[in-house]
């Protein structure tokens, strides 16, 4: 082999490994496209285990937007109702999420935390629906978040709270006064009495004790 030939090798490696990272790369950004795609199709026919499956996917092909699979699979989860695991994704999704999407996954963080107190309402289970509604609107405040839809959510639920509150103070039950018996106060008063009597006797009794008797004291004759 002359030198020439082996340039002429060393300028097709060259070549042909740029071509081998941009053909991944394109293969990569396809099969990204394409679990979204899957994600997006799946979801508005209501097929939400399908969709959060395709949204799955994304979790390890696309790193630059690493907020945006986790995000998904929580409005997947969400549509299926699985509301304690949406959660789970929502803040896995809100550890990554630029400055700007913070607040939209906050907002649907609380929103699952409204449905979990919405269903334990229905069971009758008022602490845990005043506990779940609390959480929601702690979300948001922790975010600080001031808009539209912030505000309204967070609205909604203090009002769940209060009216829950309220109605739980009115169910209490209200300790009656009880109407005085003439008959009881008339044996208090019996009671006060003797035990008057008695401290008086007590105390004479005492007196004669400590009267200074002496006894070769000489009588008093008349």
């Amino acid at each position: 082999m002359n030198i020439r030939t082996e340039k002429r090798n060393r300028l097709y490696v060259w070549g042909i490994v740029p071509s081998i990272l941009l053909l991944v790369f394109a293969t990569k950004v396809l099969l990204m496209f394409g679990a979204q795609s899957g994600g997006e199709s799946a979801y508005s026919a209501q097929r939400y285990d399908d969709a959060r499956s395709e949204f799955a996917g994304n979790r390890t092909l696309n790193a630059i937007e690493r907020w945006r699979a986790p995000f998904n699979e929580g409005d997947a989860r969400f549509g299926s109702e699985d509301y304690d695991r949406a959660i789970m994704d929502f803040e896995a999704a809100l550890k990554h999420a630029p400055a700007d999407q913070r607040c939209v996954i906050r907002v649907n963080i609380a929103l699952a935390h409204e449905e979990i107190g919405d269903a334990a309402k229905e069971d009758q289970n008022t602490l845990a629906a005043i506990e779940a509604w609390r959480a929601g609107r702690e979300v948001l405040a922790e975010g600080e978040c001031d808009t539209e839809d912030s505000r309204s959510t967070d609205e909604r639920l203090e009002q769940k709270v209060r009216s829950e509150d309220a109605d739980e103070k009115k169910q209490k039950p209200q300790k009656k006064k009880q109407k005085p018996d003439p008959e009881r106060e008339r044996k208090k008063e019996k009671l006060k009495e003797r035990n008057a009597e008695g401290q008086a006797e007590r105390k004479d009794s005492q007196e004669l004790e400590d009267y200074p008797y002496q006894p070769d004291q000489p009588e008093y004759s008349w």
